[in-house]
């Protein structure tokens, strides 16, 4: 192979290298953080968490304004549930037909203004919503994307095809969870349940390892800077994840009373050991750069 060949070999190899480099790097992140996430929120440790926080004075922002969980589940079922009586079509009549029905009525509304009752109700439906996302069908979630269906025309989420009150409450509930949780991801239920799928983050894990293994044939022309794209991976890694938790920092900065920061909060201490991991790694094919260039700087005096 002429001198021109194996430059412009050299150069294609770079470019791919480089590019390479980028998306495992990416593909790394992704796969981090979202297998993490899963993990996490399945752990025992969030599962207590849940059980042993009292969920109903926490706060978090609605309309601009901070509001505790207790006063914004009061007031939201307390509208839907009158709402709910005031399109009745038997309303006119339940007086008439049924002498108990507006006892029955303040009395479950009562129990959904108990504070007892909201936190004994918002913890049942956190580790439903959780079970939700982490166990439902992928292909079906797909299928609502696809067909645009969304948390207000998703049949199986209305609060209107619920048997009784009290069950009534617990969909107003899971709705109003629900669509918190797609205001501060920026992402749809049905998208986060792809997202976190086991299948989804298996993918990601095999594609990681294909562009890791592409990311190895395509440096080989260049090495030893195979070793000096590796230590870009790994550190470009440790970089991204703690960019992800600077802005989580800066995100919640002053507002650490909010309920998403407070259980949000350990997930992004659990992202931080691989990282670390990922930068010592980094050093590691650093030196071994390194010491490449030494040892082929010396082999080339001694041939000389």
């Amino acid at each position: 192979m002429t001198n021109k060949k194996r430059k412009i070999l050299k150069v294609i190899s770079a470019v791919l290298s480089v590019a390479l480099s980028i998306t495992l790097t990416l593909c790394l992140v992704t796969t981090t953080l979202l297998s993490v996430g899963r993990d996490y929120l399945t752990s025992q440790e969030f599962n207590s968490m849940i059980d042993s926080t009292d969920l109903a004075t926490m706060k978090f922002t609605y309309n601009g304004e901070k509001i505790t969980l207790e006063k914004f589940v009061k007031d939201y079922v307390t509208e839907k549930i009158e709402d709910y009586i005031r399109n009745n079509p038997l309303s006119n009549y339940t007086n008439f037909l049924f002498p108990l029905f507006d006892s029955i009525t303040d009395f479950t509304v009562d129990k959904a203004l108990s504070s007892e009752y909201i936190n004994t109700t918002v913890k049942g439906e956190v580790h439903s919503i959780i079970d939700y996302f982490l166990h439902s069908n992928v292909n079906e979630a797909k299928e609502r994307i696809e067909n645009g269906i969304t948390l207000e025309n998703n049949v199986a989420l209305n609060p209107d095809n619920a048997p009784t009150y009290e069950e009534r409450i617990k969909a107003e509930v899971k709705i109003a969870v629900f669509k918190y949780i797609e205001e501060e991801t920026g992402k749809s239920c049905d998208e986060i349940i792809v997202l976190l799928s086991e299948k989804n983050i298996s993918n990601l894990k095999t594609i990681s390892f294909v562009l890791f293994a592409l990311l190895i044939l395509a440096s080989i022309p260049t090495f030893p800077s195979t070793f000096l794209f590796l230590d870009f991976v790994f550190i470009g890694f440790k970089g991204q994840i703690y960019s992800c938790i600077v802005d989580f920092k800066e995100h919640f900065a002053g507002n650490e009373d909010l309920i998403s920061y407070e259980l949000i909060k350990p997930l992004t201490d659990a992202y931080t050991p691989y990282a670390d991991r990922a930068y010592n790694i980094g050093m590691i094919f650093s030196a071994l750069y390194v010491v490449s260039l030494i040892i082929m700087y010396v082999i080339k005096k001694k041939k000389q």
